[in-house]
């Protein structure tokens, strides 16, 4: 290693805009790390957000599928049919437990679809995340 040779008048301003250029940039260097720690931590936040979106949407679309299943066996209690009492009974107590799973699996969603609306509205990142979703949730 060669020794450090004093800085001279001379040398003094190239050295002091090298020591200047080589600080801002190591600012610069943190501050992007920062920014990037930052959209990571905001990535993270949206993707547990659209996490529960996509599993409220999952339980709409089981509860829709439900619902079918049940007009489907109420259809023929609708119409005339020469089946028995009992028969008849057996198909509305079955089309009521399938509606009933169907409320259940929509008012789960509805708890999943308020919960990914209140972590958005309580952080300042996620503000708005989500609407278009939710809002498609809400009307389906």
């Amino acid at each position: 290693m060669k020794s450090l040779d004093p800085i001279t008048v001379d040398k003094f301003r190239p050295m002091h805009q090298k020591v200047s250029i080589e600080k801002s940039e190591v600012i610069a260097r943190e501050k992007r790390a920062e920014e990037e720690a930052k959209k990571k931590v905001i990535a993270d936040q949206r993707a547990a957000v659209k996490a529960i979106l996509e599993e409220a949407a999952q339980l709409q679309s089981a509860a829709d599928a439900t619902a079918v299943e049940a007009e489907g066996k109420a259809r023929p209690l609708i119409r005339e049919s020469d089946k028995g009492a009992d028969e008849i009974q057996e198909a509305a107590a079955e089309a009521e437990k399938l509606m009933q799973k169907a409320e259940e699996e929509l008012s789960q969603a509805a708890e999943k679809l308020k919960k990914a609306k209140e972590e958005c509205d309580g952080n300042e990142n996620l503000k708005g995340f989500g609407v278009a979703e939710s809002r498609q949730l809400e009307t389906a």
